[in-house]
């Protein structure tokens, strides 16, 4: 039988050190020339290297095996969401990580357990795709096993990736002041309009901006169908604000789905385009529905990359993803209104 090549035979090929080769194949920094990485890479190619995961997995060591973690079901079900964790899936495969998802719910014991379980079948690394019930909880489980974890749209760890809605928000309302609108409004909760909107907003200008809330209560554990349940929440929030705030002009919501909602009443209420709609996160759906609004659009491939390049770091880091603004169907709606 053809002898099974170890990290010995390859580190000692390439007169390299064990270690060095290992942090090599994994795509990690070392001291090594660009030639010499090349070389290793080649070798452990030609030589069809596998790496013994199960000896990993049973002596605790290092493995390439990284834990995807929705942290519910609807942010699985998020079209966002869902084109980061395929260029998620195709980064790590470049770089050698085999992977498992699983998806959290809000039950503390379930998320542990389902934490000790992929920690059980090797993984050493922890990307957070949302931020999961008792996150507290958690962490503290990953920092006392010393494994690594990293978030994308997940605000409590301290290396994380995150889209800029915040700053959209804030385009939004440019552009609907730019058309003349003046009664603008941002449908989110309280706390991510203090922590997250308003300091980006001058200070001298911070007590008129928060006119622009239309504060709601956070959307929380969804079962079943999220976007059926983003359209019905678009459906009350608008008929909300039409009642409270009949002047409104300009809407932002937070996924494209409350928008289709929102559009639904102002048809039934013959106001279209009587109303600028905004929504979040280029749903695939938003091409081939009959409405007319805008919405924004992350480049998430490009943060995958960088987001990776953390895993085995412990320095705080941060990045956030600029926003594009998409615009659908608004010149058709003015040409029937014409």
């Amino acid at each position: 039988m053809k002898k099974k090549v170890t990290l010995k035979d390859i580190a000692m090929h390439c007169e390299l050190a064990v270690t060095t080769v290992s942090r090599i194949l994994r795509d990690k920094e070392t001291y090594c020339s660009a030639a010499k990485i090349a070389m290793v890479k080649r070798i452990a190619a030609e030589w069809d290297y596998r790496p013994n995961i199960g000896y990993n997995i049973m002596t605790g060591r290092e493995t390439n095996i990284a834990a995807i973690i929705f942290s519910q079901s609807r942010v699985a079900q998020s079209d966002l969401s869902y084109r980061f964790y395929m260029h998620l899936g195709g980064e790590l495969d470049r770089r050698h990580f085999a992977s498992y998802t699983a998806v959290m719910d809000g039950d503390l014991a379930s998320q542990l357990r389902k934490i000790r379980d992929l920690d059980e079948r090797g993984c050493r690394y922890y990307i957070f795709i949302g931020t999961p019930a008792y996150y507290e909880e958690i962490f503290a489980f990953l920092e006392r096993m010393q494994r690594s974890y990293v978030g994308y749209n997940c605000s409590f760890v301290s290396r994380r990736l995150m889209t800029d809605q915040p700053g959209m928000y804030l385009e939004f309302g440019r552009i609907a002041a730019a058309a003349g609108a003046k009664h603008y409004y941002i449908d989110t909760t309280e706390r991510n309009f203090e922590n997250n909107i308003l300091p980006r907003v001058p200070e001298a200008e911070r007590s008129a901006y928060r006119r622009h809330l239309f504060a709601g209560p956070p959307i929380g554990l969804v079962d079943g169908n999220s976007r059926e349940r983003y359209f019905a929440l678009g459906v009350e929030k608008m008929n909300e604000i039409l009642e409270k705030a009949p002047a409104a002009d300009a809407v932002a919501f937070p996924t494209d789905f409350h928008v289709f909602g929102a559009e639904k009443v102002l048809r039934e209420r013959r106001l279209i385009g009587k109303v600028q709609l905004f929504g979040m996160g280029n749903s695939a759906a938003s091409a081939f529905v009959q409405c007319a609004f805008r919405t924004a659009d992350f480049d998430v491939e490009n943060g995958v990359a960088e987001l990776l390049d953390q895993l085995d770091k412990n320095e705080p880091w941060e990045k956030w993803l600029c926003g594009k603004v998409i615009t659908y169907n608004i010149d058709k709606q003015i040409s029937n209104q014409q």
